[in-house]
């Protein structure tokens, strides 16, 4: 009988270790858009994890998301060659629509360019930052 309980002991322990240690080091991040705007317009994630990102449309217009690699910029417009600089890429969501996608963060440290490239949204101010951060 005791040594039954000191099995089960020792497992819920192991259980618990083992969970503890298995933790990806996940984040979720939660950015809304309207005319003409991110919110919030800059975010934080560590180097390498799982970040899980929700992306809302409030506006009435259609809006995407791209995040660009980094050294990655879009200056004046959004051209064709910059869709091959994005490091991830969602397509149009009209107004009310909301996306979930899961990916894992560069392993770079740094800041990453994010921006809405419908024609003319990116000049009115959509446009914001992922920084990414030296894991825990």
């Amino acid at each position: 009988m005791v040594r039954r309980t000191l099995f089960f002991f020792f497992l819920t322990i192991f259980s618990a270790l083992l969970a503890s240690c298995s933790s990806s080091g996940g984040k979720t991040v939660s950015v809304n858009m309207r005319e003409f705007s991110f919110s919030p317009d800059n975010i934080s994630v560590p180097a390498g994890a799982e970040v899980t990102l929700n992306v809302k449309n409030l506006g009435a217009l259609d809006h995407n998301f791209h995040i660009m690699l980094i050294g990655s910029e879009i200056n004046e417009k959004w051209e064709e060659e910059d869709e091959a600089s994005a490091f991830l890429n969602l397509e149009i969501l009209g107004g009310g629509d909301a996306r979930t996608v899961t990916f894992t963060a560069p392993t770079t440290p740094g800041t990453y360019q994010f921006v809405c490239s419908v024609p003319g949204h990116f000049q009115q101010g959509m446009v914001g930052t992922m920084t990414v951060t030296e894991p825990e």
